[in-house]
């Protein structure tokens, strides 16, 4: 195997076969390229996936609220939800 360091924080791996391994985020992701220049993703650093995953959430909630604009019972649902949450809170 051959690691080979390219431009700012992008590594290569060369493993001899038909793969040239890449992370062009110095190791929170790892592609590898075959010869026909294909990339696939080999592995993703917890704090990529977590990321993603608050990503998906934030858009989620960001599309229940604008659909409660105009559905009644779910404006209702977050405001209930809302009032939940302040009085659940303890430096209030």
């Amino acid at each position: 195997m051959v690691l080979l360091r390219t431009t700012k924080n992008k590594l290569n791996v060369l493993d001899n076969t038909k793969w040239v391994y890449e992370s062009p985020d110095g190791g929170e992701t790892l592609y590898r390229r075959s010869g026909n220049g294909e990339r696939e993703l080999v592995r993703e650093s917890q704090s990529i996936i977590d990321r993603r995953e608050q990503i998906k959430e934030d858009q989620l909630w960001h599309k229940i609220r604008r659909s409660a604009k105009t559905i009644p019972a779910l404006h209702q649902a977050l405001e209930h939800a809302k009032m939940i949450y302040q009085l659940s809170r303890k430096d209030t």
